[in-house]
């Protein structure tokens, strides 16, 4: 199960890289519970969670530098985060 998702903006150094560099250099970061899950999954989630991102980033309203509020990008990660994907 997924406990947390983080999206660190290219403006926040941090000494250590994420394991999935978006190519925007925006890190994603999971928190997960379940140490049987395949790094295909992982790799997966990414992906849904990259393509998430680049929908709510690209977003004509969508001020740089911001937190990112948009009810279909919460959506999306909350439906990844259960599982039941994008």
């Amino acid at each position: 199960m997924i406990v947390g998702v983080a999206v660190v903006s290219p403006q926040v150094i941090w000494r250590e890289p994420g394991r999935y560099v978006t190519n925007t250099r925006h890190r994603l970061f999971l928190v997960v519970d379940d140490e049987t899950m395949r790094d295909e999954d992982l790799r997966l989630i990414f992906q849904k969670l990259h393509a998430a991102l680049a929908d709510a980033l690209s977003n004509p309203f969508y001020t740089t530098q911001t937190t990112i509020k948009s009810v279909s990008f919460a959506a999306a990660v909350h439906a990844i985060m259960e599982g039941t994907g994008v």
